[in-house]
């Protein structure tokens, strides 16, 4: 086998570590701390004389740098980066940065040789772990990033001070964020660019004035994912007035909710072209709050058909689902008249939701897609055979319905408890727990 490898012509040889690389950028190793990953250019250079002049002869096959600058663990790290810097030629580059410990010159140096070559940068992610973020990121503060056009920066050691970003430019900058600082007002002028923001675990102050202010610098935007889990219910708060919105994802308080209900919360919102919205943290007893809501002082969704509530890990807010007393009291297609698919992912009282949902004149609702609390979870069984009987009683062929069942899109579990088709359901398998885990590895590094 190493003699048939051997022999490989040299252009089939970089091919395949051009694919490696390929399968990299597509898994996206994650914005995280620590973790090793295979770079094939590094290992594979090391086979034989022939086939290293090749890869290092390749200047594309190093512009992927992914690379820990901890010099006190990593003591070769700077002169590392300064190879693929050398070798990339001229290419646009991709480049993540992480660091544990930036303060031990480590991070600084590398961060320093990354901007002498800033206008090769076309994606850039730092990771860091401090509590001076701000001091160390500080020289990304006055230069131009002319071909950047993603940038990520997570601190995991939330720093309160603001970053400062570019100050010269990055005009193709489209996708941003910032997750554990704040960014500084007044934002930069490359915000009109931006069509994909993030802040997250950033901007904690008493209202939303400051995101708002940020918002509203954003005049392209289409998603927007914000932590708004710090407002406080008792301060006064800003509304957010963005027409091209298409995608919102919030993150609720999670305390003073008789203060501040997630009706209230959502009212903070005008946003007209929304088409999907992404709710993580609610209660079951807040969702039917919203759906018995008649209509939002302020906000409307003419445009949403997709709406996802997701706890990431089982919401154990009220796990005796048999004692729950609740029911929608109108119509829940008032609030949002064009709702086709909803989603409720590890949420509790799932049985009362499903129940009252099914019982309500709701004919544009299409599909609904359920995974409710793990079979055997702590208190995961009681709700998940009440969410089981619910379906069972609403899909048997002698219910007296009110209009024709959406698609059931069911977790493995509960999928498995019976044929939903023999009793006349259009079902199919939903992976709700890869969904929680995708937005757990947005949250944890």
């Amino acid at each position: 086998m190493s003699a048939q490898i051997y022999s490989l012509p040299e252009e089939l040889f970089v091919a395949i570590v051009t694919t490696e690389q390929e399968d990299r950028r597509a898994r996206a190793v994650g914005l995280k701390l620590t973790g090793t990953v295979f770079k094939s250019e590094w290992a594979l250079s090391h086979t034989c004389r022939r086939f290293r002049d090749a890869i290092v002869g390749a200047p594309a096959l190093w512009t992927l740098i992914d690379i820990r600058l901890d010099l006190w663990e990593f003591p070769g790290c700077v002169e590392i980066l300064k190879l693929y810097l050398q070798r990339s030629n001229g290419c646009h580059l991709s480049a993540t940065l992480r660091s544990r410990t930036p303060e031990d010159h480590g991070f600084t140096k590398g961060l320093s040789e990354i901007l002498l070559h800033v206008e090769r940068l076309w994606k850039f992610a730092i990771i860091l772990y401090t509590p001076s973020a701000a001091k160390v990121l500080a020289p990304l503060r006055d230069v131009g990033a002319p071909h950047l056009q993603n940038l990520e920066i997570v601190n995991i050691d939330d720093d309160l001070i603001g970053v400062g970003l570019f100050a010269s430019g990055a005009p193709r900058l489209s996708f941003l964020r910032i997750d554990g600082l704040k960014l500084q007002l007044p934002a930069p002028s490359w915000t009109v660019a931006l069509t994909h923001l993030e802040l997250r675990k950033s901007q904690r102050v008493d209202d939303n004035s400051v995101l708002v202010a940020i918002t509203a610098q954003c005049p392209s935007l289409v998603h927007l994912h914000i932590d708004l889990s710090w407002l406080r219910a008792e301060a006064s708060h800003s509304r957010f007035y963005i027409s091209t919105l298409k995608s919102l994802n919030i993150t609720t308080p999670r305390m003073h909710r008789e203060l501040f209900p997630l009706s209230a919360l959502i009212d903070l919102f005008e946003t007209p072209a929304l088409a999907e919205f992404i709710i993580e943290g609610a209660h079951g007893d807040e969702i039917v709050d919203l759906f018995s809501s008649s209509s939002l002082p302020h906000a409307s969704f003419p445009a949403l058909t997709t709406l996802s509530f997701i706890h990431i890990s089982p919401c154990l807010h009220d796990f005796a689902e048999s004692f729950v007393d609740m029911q929608m009291c109108y119509p829940p297609s008032a609030v949002f008249p064009a709702l086709s698919s909803l989603t409720l992912i590890n949420q509790c009282s799932t049985s009362h939701l499903v129940k009252d949902i099914l019982g309500q004149p709701w004919p544009q609702l299409k599909t609904l897609a359920l995974c409710p609390f793990p079979v055997d979870s702590v208190f995961g069984a009681d709700a998940f055979v009440a969410v089981g009987k619910v379906l069972r009683d609403t899909v048997r062929p002698d219910h007296n319905r009110r209009q024709r069942l959406p698609k059931l899109r069911l977790s493995p579990a509960l999928l498995a408890l019976e044929d939903w088709q023999d009793a006349g359901a259009d079902v199919e398998v939903f992976d709700g727990v890869a969904v929680a885990e995708s937005f757990q590895r947005l949250y944890s590094y």
